[in-house]
């Protein structure tokens, strides 16, 4: 009976401080695409939580371009682009929609528990004012441009914080 060839017992690879190194990357690096792949998933799945991920960054792309025609001093495409970027951000923050973004119907959606007194109060003297603007040709300054851009960006910035 021949017991085959022998080898030297030495240290196996799993007595190696390194071996243990790579598991620990590689467990890190399948969780990360296990969590990649579910956000990824949900987002194509979810139309309400994409919508709802999507709403900051739309919004932060509206006040850029508002940005621009307050600089310009643009007054028309200026509130255009206010009523626009509040309307897509709102209607997707509260899944509404588009066309059906107004005072009562966010005021509805938010259940007065979100935005109270002067919030509610800022929203929809922006809405008049965007109104004012688009349809009945009102003059407004180049200051209450600036206090609207700030009114904005106020609702949104008090929306992210409190809305989840």
């Amino acid at each position: 009976e021949d017991p085959g060839k022998f080898r030297p017992k030495g240290r196996q690879i799993y007595h190696f401080f390194f071996f243990y190194g790579i598991l620990l990357i590689l467990s890190g690096l399948w969780a990360a695409g296990w969590v990649s792949f579910q956000r990824t998933h949900k987002l194509e799945t979810d139309l309400v939580y994409a919508r709802r991920i999507q709403a900051p960054q739309k919004a932060r792309q509206g006040l850029k371009q508002a940005r621009k025609f307050l600089e310009d001093q643009k007054t028309k495409e200026f509130y255009d682009t206010i009523f626009k970027t509040l309307q897509y951000y709102l209607s997707h923050k509260l899944h509404l929609p588009s066309g059906k973004v107004t005072m009562e119907a966010v005021a509805v959606s938010l259940k007065g528990k979100v935005l109270e007194g002067q919030g509610r109060e800022d929203l929809r003297k922006i809405f008049e004012q965007c109104e004012g603007v688009r349809y009945a040709s009102l003059d407004v300054s180049h200051d209450q441009m600036k206090q609207s851009y700030q009114k904005v960006e106020r609702i949104i910035d008090h929306l992210e914080r409190h809305l989840k």
